[in-house]
């Protein structure tokens, strides 16, 4: 039978699938790549600005979305420094049109959420007193000397920052202590260890055990609460010497959400107070829910928690009893540690001080995400949320998240992937398909409607390796009156999203791209060989820095919690929900709890694989104090003997401990083969994710880099075809060249500048396939095998057997050289048509409509090809040359087909034919040209001068005819309308058009015959 030779090259989408928004029940693979479903569909962050809605602008804005292939919305109400609009936050009229959006929504068949409190931060609002608040312990001391009879009105605690302004307090203890004063003894950074700042602490070190002369003996702290009258007046009696009285209470932190309009902005609520948080979920989110209870777990799916920016909280009312069933002892009499001071020793100190911080964690994934979620599942809906940030652990606060949540920005996106990588592995570990990300944030700097797919396609690829499976951009604003162009943004920040971007309407190709990409990677789990157990100390930074691996393996990051539930099986460490490795990576952290230790013993025990040296001491005070000795034991059958030898590997029951050494070593000693190797690579020009179903392997890899790359791949899987499944196209097809080893496919794949790929193993392999050809320098066009010019090929088999193939040489290419007849669709003050000659960049032109325009135009040529102008078995690409910035493209007035990366070329061969031809290219640039051609066109409202970054350049007014589209039309003298002013007549112009050179290259397509039995 005959067999084409198929190899990948991704250089162009010919197909577009439609892609249908309804839910739909488990699907095949390649089902769901072909239509994927609602949750593989990108959603966006949509912000309404200040109370400028209309119910025009949402239903536009709505279809739009459905018409490009978004999933559906995360609804933000938000200030931004705009004036203000008609519809206010929490009126009738507001709640109207949030119920106008979700009912057509519901018409469309796309999702709603809605962050759960105006603004994007945190969860608070008009509705919340002090009494509520986020709370912080503050004191007050005052020196006195004895003995003596003391009856004073002791002096409040001062109250800065954002708390002076509410004017609130309580106590809560009174207590005299050895003045130090002159010779002040204090733990190191104390004022970060009880939440007070956001710095990272330093790593401790051992010392803190050694014996400590100067501590505070407990027997000098003098709990003199119940000597304080309600008017603060001290009646005690004072021992002989000097000593100072502390008053200790709390008051609100003054934190609030932001940034929200002034109806919707308030005080944030106390995360550690269940009862407040769920005051606050009713107050902001019930009247939304009962309005819309008939479309609750249909249309309206989730509530939004973005990224903790609600500042620092260590105390809440309840604050000593919740410390004292977490932690098994009682705080108060250890509560003059919160000074700094340190009493008994150093290391009874930082224990308590650790159980400090533990609780604050506890409390905060307890009361706060947890309540969260159970009310918001009380009502059918589920959690997004972006647990960081603050004082969590992501990985608690996501135990209580459906959807874990992360972010990655535009600048610098590759630092994100540590971060990103820490919300996908505790989906991993709950057992959760989806992981979200804020994605394409944008600085102003990035932002300024300076991007296109094409621009953001290698960071988005980046999140998607590092465990991302469903962007919801970062952002789409409601644009209230269509006729203002490119109208409302979020002020300086953001990437421009949207039905008002001059590109738009050509985006559907990219969503589909992202939509199919989002399905493969929403399968299985995330194939891991490291698990990274990190240190459970809230305060101190997560160690990223030790999720280094070796090239090839990929890791999961968890905390000790999560040991209690591991098991040792067949050479892996496993998770309940899914997730599996082979080597237990432990903290470069001097201090472990004993419940860690015991898990780290039992699974080593078992048959596991641990790396890591032996910790000091237990960092909690019970564990301190009652159980060294178990500690002790425990450390010793798995570092005994490490220490002092040479050696750093250890057999321990069935397992190995392996000690001072690095990773490296312990992969190369165990014989482990990487997932993945890429060779004829540069270092970080190929990034991949793996993920595994129970009948696949799904691998997807994408090159960084603007440069084509031809590389040899390795995965460690065997006996099964390499598929290759093309996201941008929609299109599947057998690697056509590969060879297997024992424990590995070695594949060889060429990916175009910013390419990427999905090889997927699924099927067994035929009884022979082809092994390599030579030459090699083949073009690879999805499942073709293209040669430019003639040559002989061998052809080498898996039998050991091979051909010889004779290629002739093909056709000449033909230049589409013009003239060019060119449309500007848009207007905007161009010219309604030009012909050029030759083939420039707008911003070329003498023409100023031509030169600043923005928008799409309309390229029309002829091409006259002879009777004979290919062979059979030839191809014909049509070649666009350079774009600035996208296009469509249609020969003979067939389908247009989009393409939006490079390169910019399309498989025409058939819907050419003998004698004339018409082609027709659709080319969109951005914004930017004609926002700095319209400065010098003048206006009638003004941009803010000076001031902060954060509102120098926005719309200080709107004008009266804002809201009025005829007399806009009269008014309205400039082709744009935005409300931040991004450019200045002096910024620089950026190419635009069609640039080419455009060409219809001919190639021999090769197709070889051989027998497979």
């Amino acid at each position: 039978m005959k067999i084409r030779i198929q190899a990948i090259y991704l250089l162009m989408s010919c197909f577009i699938v439609v892609v249908f928004s309804g839910e739909s029940p488990a699907v095949s693979l390649e089902a769901g790549f072909h239509q994927p479903p609602q949750m593989a569909k990108p959603l966006v962050w949509w912000d309404w600005i200040n109370g400028s809605i209309t119910k025009e602008g949402i239903k536009a804005d709505l279809m739009d979305m459905k018409r490009v292939g978004i999933g559906g919305v995360q609804l933000f109400d938000l200030e931004l420094y705009m004036p203000e609009g008609p519809i206010r936050y929490g009126t009738n009229q507001w709640h109207e049109h949030v119920q106008y959006a979700i009912d057509t929504a519901e018409s469309l068949g796309l999702e709603f959420h809605v962050m759960n409190c105006p603004g994007w931060s945190a969860s608070g609002g008009p509705w919340i007193t002090p009494e509520k608040s986020m709370k912080k312990i503050v004191w007050s001391e005052q020196e006195v000397s004895g003995p003596a009879v003391f009856k004073e009105k002791l002096k409040n605690p001062e109250l800065t920052g954002k708390s002076s302004k509410y004017k609130f307090y309580r106590d809560v203890a009174v207590f005299a202590v050895p003045s130090d004063k002159g010779n002040e003894y204090r733990l190191e950074d104390w004022e970060t260890k009880i939440g007070f700042s956001r710095s990272s602490l330093k790593r401790p070190d051992k010392s803190l055990y050694e014996p400590d002369r100067k501590a505070i003996s407990p027997e000098n702290v003098l709990n003199l609460s119940e000597n304080l009258t309600e008017d603060g007046v001290l009646s005690c009696e004072i021992p002989e010497g000097r000593w100072v009285i502390i008053r200790f209470g709390f008051t609100t932190t003054g934190s609030t959400n932001h940034p929200a309009v002034p109806e919707g902005h308030g005080l944030e609520v106390d995360k550690f107070d269940k009862q407040a948080v769920e005051f606050q979920f009713n107050q902001a989110l019930s009247r939304i829910i009962t309005d819309a209870r008939p479309h609750l777990g249909k249309t309206f799916k989730g509530l939004l928690f973005d990224s903790f920016e609600g500042g620092y909280q260590n105390w809440t009312q309840s604050f000593p009893a919740q410390f004292e069933k977490i932690n098994g002892y009682d705080l108060m009499p250890y509560l003059p540690v919160l000074t700094g001071r340190v009493i008994e020793s150093q290391a009874v100190s930082e224990a308590v001080l650790y159980d400090f911080r533990r609780t604050i964690d506890r409390l905060l994934a307890e009361c706060y995400y947890a309540v969260m979620q159970r009310l918001a599942h009380q009502n059918k809906l589920i959690l997004y949320s972006e647990s960081q940030g603050g004082p969590l652990n992501p990985f608690f606060c996501n135990e209580y998240v459906d959807v874990a949540m992360n972010e990655f920005w535009l600048r610098n996106y590759t630092k994100r992937v540590p971060l990103m990588k820490l919300s996908a592995s505790s989906a991993n570990l709950y057992g959760r398909q989806v992981v979200g990300a804020e994605a394409f944030t944008a600085i102003p700097d990035y932002a300024k409607w300076q991007n296109t797919p094409y621009s953001l396609k290698k960071a988005g690829d980046c999140a998607f390796t590092a465990g991302i499976n469903r962007f919801i951009f970062h952002t789409y604003i409601h644009q209230p009156y269509s006729y203002l162009e490119p109208g409302f943004t979020m002020g300086r920040y953001g990437t421009h999203f949207g039905r008002l971007n001059s590109w738009w309407k050509f985006v559907p190709a990219w969503i589909d791209y992202l939509s199919r990409s989002q399905f493969l990677l929403q399968q299985g789990r995330t194939v891991t060989d490291i698990g990274f157990l990190f240190h459970d100390d809230i305060l101190y930074q997560n160690p990223l820095s030790m999720t280094k691996t070796p090239e090839g393996f990929d890791y999961i990051a968890f905390y000790p919690k999560h040991l209690e539930q591991m098991q040792y099986s067949d050479g892996e460490i496993t998770i309940p929900g899914g997730a599996s490795f082979k080597i237990l990576v432990l903290p470069d952290y001097p201090f472990m709890t004993l419940k860690a230790l015991k898990n780290i013993h039992r699974l080593v025990k078992s048959g596991a694989v641990a790396v890591g040296d032996r910790p000091a001491a237990p960092p909690g005070l019970k564990d301190y104090l009652y159980a060294r000795t178990q500690f002790e034991q425990l450390a010793s059958d798995l570092w005994e003997g490490l220490d002092e030898k040479k050696e750093t590997v250890k057999s321990v029951g069935k397992g190995k401990m392996f000690s001072r050494t690095s990773l490296e070593n312990v992969v190369s000693q165990l014989g482990l083969t990487p997932d993945v190797r890429f060779t004829q690579a540069k270092d970080d020009t190929l990034i991949y994710t793996h993920r595994k179903t129970d009948f696949e392997d799904i691998y997807f890899i994408s090159n960084q880099t603007d440069e084509l790359v031809s590389f040899n791949s390795q995965f460690r899987v065997t006996g099964k075809i390499p598929e290759l499944w093309d996201p941008a196209s929609g299109r599947i097809w057998d690697a056509g060249i590969y060879n297997f080893d024992k424990v590995s496919t070695h594949v060889p794949l060429t990916l175009a500048p910013r390419g990427s790929i999905f090889v997927i193993f699924g099927k067994p392999a035929p009884e022979k396939w082809v092994t390599s050809v030579k030459p090699d320098d083949l073009m690879k066009l999805n499942e073709l095998l293209l040669a430019d010019s003639g040559k002989q090929l061998t052809v080498h088999y898996s039998d050991n057997t091979t051909g010889k193939f004779i290629v002739d040489q093909p056709s000449d290419s033909i230049a589409v050289s013009g003239p060019w007849q060119v449309r500007f669709l848009d207007g905007r003050g161009a010219p309604p048509k030009i012909v050029l000659d030759s083939l420039i960049s707008w911003t070329g032109h003498p023409e100023t409509g031509v030169k600043y325009y923005s928008g799409i135009a309309e390229y029309e040529a002829g091409l006259d090809l002879p009777e004979n102008f290919r062979k059979q078995d030839e191809v014909c690409l049509l070649d666009l040359g350079q774009v600035c910035d996208i296009a469509q493209i249609s020969v003979n007035g067939s389908e247009p087909v989009i393409v939006w990366k490079e390169p910019f070329r399309a498989d025409v061969t058939q819907l050419l034919k003998a004698g004339e031809n018409t082609v027709t290219i659709q080319v969109a640039n951005r914004w930017i040209n004609r926002l700095i051609g319209d400065q010098d066109i003048p206006i009638d409202y003004t941009y803010q001068v000076g001031g902060s970054k954060f509102t120098e350049g926005r719309i200080e007014v709107f004008p009266d005819w804002l809201r009025n589209p005829e007399q806009a039309a009269v008014k309205h003298k400039r082709n744009t309308f935005a409300t931040w002013k991004h450019y200045t007549a002096d910024s620089p112009l950026v190419e635009s058009g069609l640039i080419g050179p455009v060409e219809l290259k001919v190639y021999t397509n090769i197709q070889i015959n051989h027998s497979v039995q």
